[in-house]
């Protein structure tokens, strides 16, 4: 059988497990526990080792406040660091110019951007 693979899925648990469904995904940063820290991003492996057979990965969401944590992530800890320049969930909203060059000069992966 193929496999389905996601790039960019937002993930649902908790709380609407039914809105997915595919063998591999890399989740963005802006569902229920955003991503913004590496405590959430751990929360979001912890869970998902306890209730997916799927092949899965997570971003770290940028914003203007978490330059600290994306610095701390460790080497594979996450697919990305998502970048959003747009309006988005919760802080997500990177308009910083300082903090987004920053970013691309220090970050431990790949950046994706919207």
């Amino acid at each position: 059988m193929p496999e389905m693979f996601g790039d960019q899925v937002h993930f649902r648990e908790p709380g609407m497990p039914d809105k997915a469904g595919i063998s591999s995904f890399m989740d963005m940063p802006n569902t229920r526990l955003l991503a913004l820290n590496i405590d959430a991003l751990e929360a979001k492996y912890a869970r998902a080792a306890e209730c997916l057979v799927a092949n899965f990965a997570f971003f770290l969401g940028a914003s203007n406040d978490n330059l600290d944590d994306i610095r701390r992530l460790p080497v594979g800890a996450a697919c990305g660091i998502k970048v959003f320049m747009g309006a988005s969930t919760g802080n997500m909203l990177l308009d910083s110019t300082d903090v987004l060059e920053r970013i691309f000069a220090e970050a431990p992966a790949l950046i994706a951007n919207r």
